[in-house]
């Protein structure tokens, strides 16, 4: 045999069937159909489980910042809290209820749109 790479021959064991499992995939679409529902349905379980507690859940730490702010720059186009007018430098939410400087301003027009199409409260924001 020489050692030309043209008159080797190769023999048909060196040849491996693929596993069902490489065969299913090649199809394409029930591959991806399948590896949809295997992400898919744990996060609808979760979904499904999670959110009648979070809907009734109250709001707790700082949402009342978020909620509002959001809220206001949807119906005013200006995040502010209205109802927490502070006078004092010092603190960090100096004016907030003119304009909130403490997160950045796009976190607000970002929820926004949401008020717009879903009830406001805290699992809108």
């Amino acid at each position: 045999m020489s050692g030309d790479p043209s008159t080797q021959t190769v023999s048909t064991a060196d040849v491996r069937e693929p596993s069902s499992a490489e065969a299913d995939c090649r199809g394409g679409s029930r591959c991806f159909f399948t590896t949809a529902v295997a992400v898919g349905l744990p996060v609808l379980v979760f979904v499904v489980l999670r959110l009648p507690a979070l809907v009734h859940q109250p709001g707790a730490q700082d949402e009342q910042y978020f909620s509002v702010a959001g809220l206001t720059a949807a119906t005013e186009g200006i995040p502010r809290i209205p109802y927490y007018p502070t006078r004092n430098p010092a603190t960090f939410f100096d004016r907030a209820d003119q304009c909130l400087m403490a997160l950045p301003p796009g976190l607000f027009y970002a929820q926004a749109p949401f008020f717009r199409v879903f009830p406001a409260g805290y699992p809108t924001s």
